[in-house]
């Protein structure tokens, strides 16, 4: 275990031929190193149990569809105006403000 440095040298009676050195660690291995692949099995209950879906390389191109808003019970849709949030809409005119006065200053506008 921990850190450790390996130096090998290459010779011939009358001279040195090479040499290399590397450093590495060794560590107690976890359980994501073995049988790192997907579990499907796994997914498929993750997705099952939590209201979700298991896509496959195939039904990938449906993902896009299903993440539309869909109406349950513990969801609730609020639509808010941009002018109704003064955070929002002042950090918007600082950007324009900022980018109109940087313009300015280049001799861009």
């Amino acid at each position: 275990m921990g850190q450790h440095h390996l130096e090998l040298v290459s010779e011939r009676p009358d001279a040195r031929v090479g040499a290399a050195q590397s450093d590495f660690l060794i560590s107690e291995p976890t359980r994501e190193f073995f049988d790192a692949k997907q579990n499907v099995t796994l997914l498929k209950r993750i997705a099952e149990e939590t209201g979700g879906k298991y896509y496959t390389l195939d039904e990938s191109g449906a993902l896009a569809d299903d993440l539309i808003y869909r109406e349950s019970p513990n969801s609730e849709r609020v639509v808010k105006e941009l002018w109704d949030m003064p955070f929002n809409f002042l950090v918007l005119i600082g950007l324009i403000s900022a980018e109109w006065f940087l313009r300015k200053r280049s001799g861009l506008a």
